[in-house]
């Protein structure tokens, strides 16, 4: 590890519990040490139309079963030259980068931890059509979408994150 402060990676599925854990992480240690939270979803290519109370996807659509989706869960949809530039080492302190691309998106050296938080995919789902039915631009025939598109992705993007050394895996009752 460098000198100075660390940067840690939580990374996991959407609706794991990431930003839950950051902000935990936060509290607990802010006393000690100041303790900053980078949020991949603050990267999104997507620009809200607040007059017409409406949002603009600036990102991939994809087709499945006959309806188009804002793809959310691809690489494409995040803004990875800002999010990397926001990542820069405190001189004292944590940094804290959650997402659940982070560990694809940006070199790996970035981090001096690097956590995945591994949730039933079952779970994931349930928290995303349970979110989806709160959002004020809630997703249509989301099931279509998180069945075809997002589970399985989430679940290849877990398979590769087992490869990467030193990466810690934390079941949901580890935290």
């Amino acid at each position: 590890m460098e000198q100075g402060g660390m940067v840690v990676g939580i990374s996991g599925p959407s609706r794991s519990g990431k930003t839950t854990l950051a902000r935990n992480l936060q509290k607990r240690f802010q006393s000690l040490m100041e303790v900053t939270i980078v949020r991949q979803d603050d990267f999104y290519k997507v620009r809200i139309l607040m007059w017409e109370l409406k949002y603009e996807a600036i990102k991939p659509k994809i087709t499945l079963e006959g309806c188009s989706f804002d793809d959310w869960d691809s690489h494409e949809a995040v803004d990875q030259t800002s999010l990397i530039k926001n990542i820069k080492r405190p001189s004292s302190g944590v940094l804290i980068v959650e997402g659940f691309l982070i560990f694809e998106l940006c070199p790996l050296d970035l981090f001096d931890v690097l956590v995945f938080i591994d949730t039933p995919s079952n779970t994931v789902r349930l928290r995303r059509l349970t979110a989806n039915q709160q959002w004020k631009f809630p997703q249509p025939n989301i099931e279509a979408y998180l069945d075809g598109v997002a589970i399985p992705r989430h679940e290849e993007y877990r398979l590769r994150c087992q490869t990467i050394p030193k990466m810690i895996f934390l079941k949901q009752d580890d935290w």
